[in-house]
C-alpha cells in the first residue's frame, strides 16, 4: 500500500505558501508527499516511488529544456521540483519553465504564486493514472498552455 498523506495539524494555503515543506504538495487542505514511501515492504525506508530511471528522465528533460532555452536565446529559468500555486493548491511539477517576466515579477520564491507556463510530470512506476490526470486537469484549468506527461515504462509522452 502506498500512502502519501501526512498526519498534520490543519494548515491554510497561505500558511503553507509562507512556509513550504520540501517534497510536499498542499492539496485540498491536506499535505501530500510528492514521492510516497511504499509501506508493507521490509525496505520501506529506502524504497521511494521515484526510481533511478524516473530521476534519469527528469535529469535529461531538465538538460534538454535548459539547453533549448539557452541556445534559442529565450531566457527564463528551468526548475526541478519547484513549488507553484494552482487553483487552491500548491503543486510541485517534476520539471517547469518560468519566463523572464515572471522571474522579474516574483524574484526568488519558495512557492511561485502562479503556475509555470510549461510543466512536465514524469510518471513513476507507482503513480496512479488518476493522480496524473487530476494534476493535468488542474493545470489545464489554470490555462497552462503546455503539459507533458512522460510514462517511463511504456515509452510514451502525453502532450
Amino acid at each position: 500500500m502506498t500512502t502519501n498523506k501526512i498526519i498534520q495539524p490543519i494548515i491554510t494555503l497561505e500558511d503553507y505558501i509562507a512556509n513550504p515543506i520540501d517534497g510536499v504538495e498542499w492539496v485540498d487542505g491536506e499535505l501530500m508527499k510528492k514521492h510516497p514511501i511504499q509501506w508493507g515492504d521490509k525496505n520501506a525506508l529506502e524504497k521511494y516511488a521515484m526510481t533511478a530511471r524516473t530521476r534519469r528522465i527528469q535529469s535529461k528533460l531538465n538538460y534538454y529544456w535548459r539547453n533549448y532555452m539557452m541556445s534559442s536565446g529565450q531566457e527564463g529559468e528551468v526548475y526541478v521540483e519547484a513549488s507553484c500555486r494552482t487553483i487552491e493548491r500548491v503543486r510541485v511539477p517534476d520539471i517547469s519553465y518560468i519566463t523572464p517576466e515572471l522571474l522579474d515579477q516574483y524574484g526568488e520564491f519558495s512557492v511561485l504564486r502562479v503556475s509555470f507556463i510549461l510543466v512536465a510530470e514524469v510518471v513513476s512506476p507507482t503513480d496512479i493514472a488518476d493522480n496524473l490526470f487530476a494534476k493535468a486537469k488542474v493545470l489545464l484549468l489554470i490555462l497552462v498552455p503546455h503539459i507533458l506527461g512522460i510514462c517511463c515504462n511504456v515509452k510514451f509522452v502525453i502532450s
